[in-house]
């Protein structure tokens, strides 16, 4: 179901080809041992891909590009953002840091870009949300260093504002509770 332009070396498919698939999708990179080994270009009607393929799978440091803008630069695993890599959202947020099966997981840096306003964060990520150590910075430089769960100021923090008050004490669930 795919059609082959390249040579073929006894009886095997050559070092380097382009691919098209039955569905339209297209390869154009290495091969080794008759699958995409090495560098190439998978480009579908969903996403571009430029980066390593091994055993016909991506697989290595790519940069994926997918039809709505979405764009990530990094480790591949299996397809997956998976390792060190940056993700740069169709709403302008930018994402980088260590992710495993596309969510951020481990410390990274994430811009929140509301409405061109720009926020930061940096610190620690479970299964693409805040949790644990971190500091969240407003573009009005408000800082909140301490521990989230679930996206949300959670346990013990300190909120300096930018007319010099302090907040520091528990949080629950983005709320200051007191010292």
């Amino acid at each position: 179901g795919y059609t082959y332009l390249g040579d073929f070396f006894r009886g095997d498919l050559t070092d380097t080809a382009t691919i098209i698939g039955a569905d339209g999708s297209i390869y154009v990179g290495q091969l080794r041992g008759g699958k995409l080994n090495g560098k190439g270009t998978f480009i579908t009607s969903n996403y571009v891909y430029v980066g390593q393929f091994v055993d016909g799978r991506k697989n290595g440091f790519g940069v994926m590009r997918c039809a709505d803008g979405h764009t990530y630069a990094g480790e591949i695993k299996d397809g997956e953002s998976d390792g060190q890599g940056c993700s740069w959202h169709t709403n302008g947020d930018i994402a980088c840091g260590t992710f495993i099966t596309n969510n951020l997981n481990g410390k990274a840096s994430y811009i929140y870009s509301q409405s061109g306003t720009f926020h930061r964060y940096d610190g620690e990520f479970k299964d693409g949300a805040r949790n644990g150590q971190g500091t969240f910075i407003w573009r009005n430089g408000h800082t909140y260093t301490g521990n989230y769960s679930n996206n949300m100021r959670n346990g013990f923090g300190r909120l300096d504002y930018r007319n010099g008050t302090l907040q520091e004490g528990q949080w629950k669930d983005d709320k200051f509770l007191g010292p």
